[in-house]
């Protein structure tokens, strides 16, 4: 049966390639096979497994323009597949991968049948609800998978069905604030604590190198999984369904949370097509991600829940290392704002935040900070979010500058009334001040959130300086042997040195950035840092970044010197590989490489064949070894140039050269002959029959190749036999040259169009079985067997 059908292999438009890199199958061979598809559900993660060719700009003797979507429709299939790349993850179902995990539960859920394509709508709109942040690659896997036919086409599976997962909010009736602006605007808030088990998992990555070893990766998941992107930390996720009736949540605020710091190598997101990819190391110098929870309403636009997405966990680079620090939330306090006010004060923005400090005054320490927003919305709370003195984050709200009904006086530290001024304290607080760092977040009267926390730094609080603590210093930072320019690609190595005033700084980080690449580097006791800086920033002008982030006794600096990236070389080879002694149909291997001498996969290679036949380019694709594969070329005898070319001038496929922003253009050519070969003529037989022969004595060897094609016909300098059993004529011993100083050379008679040679036996050859081998320089082989007396 052929009712439901993925297809994971590497696709272009009409070729589909299974994973060892040389089996393919052709959409010319599925819409010629005797199979029937009628009514079959076929789907794919395959790139370009939906690519649609048209037909009149397919390129002559290039272009098959037979596309999936017209032979599986030939075919009286339903295709869903990709119009482009689709990708996955090299550890998680993430991406495309997720969407067609999703279609099949949907074909589950419920009874009765599924069409194809609510169960394709449905997944998508799970995945958005599932999904935190919808980046690059989750907007392409959502806008390229596709359907190809009816989408009423049903499918009514008999086992195996599925409940579709339900849950109840969390939120029971929020509370009404009783203070204006929200009172009068119909603010409400509902405070939630998020708690959830955690599972940790570890992962073995091979480090390559020139001494390869393996490393371990940690990542924890939660009870719904884990949340992955590119090159980020993958972190666990929770989702709660938070929806109220007749109101919406407009913002969350952090309120505080417990949580454990360890130190770990993370696994970060490797996003990948059909090879594995490639888990760079983290280094954000601030905890990432900076907000724990996002309100995710996808499902409420469709009538479904509106839910709140919590991952709680963070991680901060460690300078001059592949390792975080973690810090892990054993649970998290949230508070959600939720209006129903659809009014002109609806419109505002959430509140600006400036001005903010923390400052010992006493034995107190005193926050203060100033919040804007449209008056029509007001402000309605303003709070600081600290940690430091213990492994927990806790929040004390913050009061405003004016005098009111119910707040008689000015609140203490005001100083003057002032309706965007905001102040607070911790009472007594003053000796944990130089560990305390916090944040400051803000919500207006219709419920919009805002958060500021120093670009994820935090902020410090501030003593009164002792009359001896000297002030913060300038400091001064030089690049040195900054190359001018650089390969794209490869690596460079980069110094910097750091000083005040005149006198070289010791044990300070420095960090080095090209383009997305950064490393950092403490300095040693001459102020030098040094770095080797990957350089993988798109060709074209650039610069090499270093940046010292400044602390409490010196202040910060940076420098930069251009760079100008070049785009790599390319080295393209190219031979012939064995075909099974099939005349006139060799295979042929290009392998592609980059300037530093790594592999170039998934990369077109075209084929370019000329000579004793019309032009005629194969495309081809390089796997992950960088190698373009034909198992045979169908050639006609005679002589042929066969050229593979990476980009550049392409024969029938392009009026001008290919181009690609990051590699140059590479190729490589070979001459190649194929021999019309007649056979063997007297008193040399064709095989299988066994020839008689005295041994030591010379055999005439004749053969014609239907026309003279020069003397260098050989792959070898003379004709080779191989020892061979009399009985079952198979080889038994290696291949040993014939070849000795009374053998004649090959000569060609133009009168009876035949070669011939004299071929002078050894003595010691009599009583065994010989077999002589001839082989073309086109790889073909031909055979004649002896019995010597």
């Amino acid at each position: 049966r052929h009712d439901l059908v993925f297809l994971a292999g590497h696709f272009s438009a009409n070729n589909a390639l299974a994973a060892d890199f040389a089996t393919s199958v052709l959409s010319t061979e599925l819409a010629a096979s005797t199979t029937d598809f009628t009514n079959t559900v076929v789907f794919s993660a395959g790139c370009h497994s939906g690519y649609n060719i048209v037909d009149a700009d397919a390129v002559p003797a290039v272009t098959a323009p037979l596309d999936w979507a017209q032979a599986f429709a030939r075919k009286k299939a339903t295709l869903i597949a990709g119009t482009g790349y689709q990708y996955g993850d090299t550890d998680f179902l993430e991406y495309s991968e997720r969407i067609y995990s999703g279609f099949t539960r949907q074909l589950r859920y419920g009874t009765g049948p599924v069409s194809v394509g609510q169960a394709l709508m449905r997944a998508k709109l799970t995945y958005l609800k599932e999904t935190p942040d919808v980046r690059g690659l989750h907007r392409k896997a959502l806008l390229e998978s596709a359907l190809f036919g009816l989408p009423m086409l049903s499918v009514n599976l008999p086992q195996g069905r599925l409940t579709a997962p339900a849950d109840a909010s969390i939120i029971g009736a929020p509370t009404a604030f009783t203070q204006n602006p929200g009172q009068t605007l119909g603010l409400s808030f509902a405070d939630a604590r998020i708690s959830s088990t955690l599972t940790p998992h570890v992962v073995n990555l091979n480090v390559v190198g020139a001494t390869p070893t393996q490393v371990a990766a940690t990542y924890y998941s939660g009870p719904d999984g884990v949340v992955t992107n590119p090159a980020e930390p993958a972190l666990p996720l929770i989702s709660k369904d938070v929806s109220v009736p007749g109101k919406v949540v407009r913002g969350v605020g952090f309120r505080g949370g417990d949580y454990a710091e360890s130190t770990i190598l993370p696994l970060t997101g490797a996003a990948t097509t059909e090879l594995r990819g490639v888990h760079v190391p983290f280094g954000s110098p601030v905890f990432f991600p900076m907000r724990l929870a996002t309100v995710n309403y996808y499902d409420a636009l469709s009538g479904g829940d509106t839910r709140l997405l919590v991952t709680p966990a963070q991680h901060k680079g460690i300078p001059g290392s592949t390792q975080s620090t973690l810090r892990l939330f054993g649970n998290i306090d949230l508070r959600l704002y939720y209006s129903n006010n659809v009014a002109a004060p609806a419109l505002s923005a959430a509140p600006s935040i400036s001005g903010v400090s923390g400052v010992v005054e006493g034995s107190d320490i005193v926050f203060r900070g100033s919040v804007t927003g449209n008056p029509a919305a007001g402000i309605q709370q303003v709070w600081v979010t600290y940690t430091g003195d213990l492994p927990r984050w806790v929040s004390v709200d913050l009061a405003q500058c004016v005098v009111t009904a119910t707040q008689a006086t000015l609140p203490l530290g005001c100083g003057v009334e002032e309706s965007t001024r905001w102040v607070g304290r911790i009472a007594g607080g003053a000796g944990l001040a130089s560990a305390l760092r916090f944040m400051v977040q803000g919500a207006n009267g219709v419920g919009l959130v805002t958060m500021d926390d120093a670009l994820g730094a935090y902020y410090n609080v501030s003593q009164p300086a002792a009359p001896s603590a000297p002030p913060a210093v300038a400091t001064g930072l030089v690049l040195q042997n900054t190359p001018a320019s650089a390969v794209y690609g490869t690596t460079i190595s980069a110094s910097a040195v750091l000083t005040s005033a005149a006198t070289p700084v010791s044990g300070r980080i420095v960090t080095f950035t090209v383009g997305a690449s950064s490393t950092s580097a403490a300095t040693d006791g001459s102020g030098l840092a040094t770095v080797t800086l990957p350089v993988n920033v798109v060709p074209g002008a650039s610069s090499v970044r270093a940046a010292f982030a400044g602390d409490s006794g010196l202040i910060a600096s940076s420098t930069s010197s251009p760079l100008t990236v070049l785009k790599s070389p390319t080295a393209l080879s190219l031979e012939l590989t064995s075909s099974a002694g099939t005349p006139g149909s060799p295979g042929a291997r290009a392998t592609l490489t980059a300037a530093n001498g790594g592999p170039l996969p998934q990369r077109t290679i075209y084929l370019v064949i000329t000579g004793a036949e019309p032009t005629r380019v194969l495309p081809l694709t390089t796997d992950y070894l960088g190698r373009a594969i034909v198992s045979a070329l169908s050639l006609s005898p005679g002589p042929h140039t066969l050229t593979a070319m990476f980009l550049g001038a392409v024969p029938l496929v392009v009026s001008t050269a290919l181009t690609d922003p990051t590699y140059l253009p590479s190729s490589s050519s070979l001459t190649h002959t194929i021999f019309n070969w007649s056979g063997f003529f007297q008193p040399v037989d064709n095989p299988p029959a066994l020839n008689s022969a005295k041994g030591g004595g010379a055999i005439p060897v004749k053969f014609s190749l239907l026309g003279n094609q020069g003397l260098n016909i050989f792959a070898v300098t003379y004709p080779q036999t191989v020892q061979v059993s009399c009985n079952s004529g198979l080889p038994e011993s290696e291949i040993e040259p014939t070849s000795t100083p009374g053998d004649s050379v090959l000569s060609y008679d133009p009168a009876s169009d035949q070669y011939g040679y004299v071929w002078k036996t050894e003595k010691a050859w009599a009583g065994t079985c010989r077999q002589l081998l001839v082989v073309l320089i086109d790889r073909t082989s031909h055979v004649a067997n002896f019995k010597f007396k």
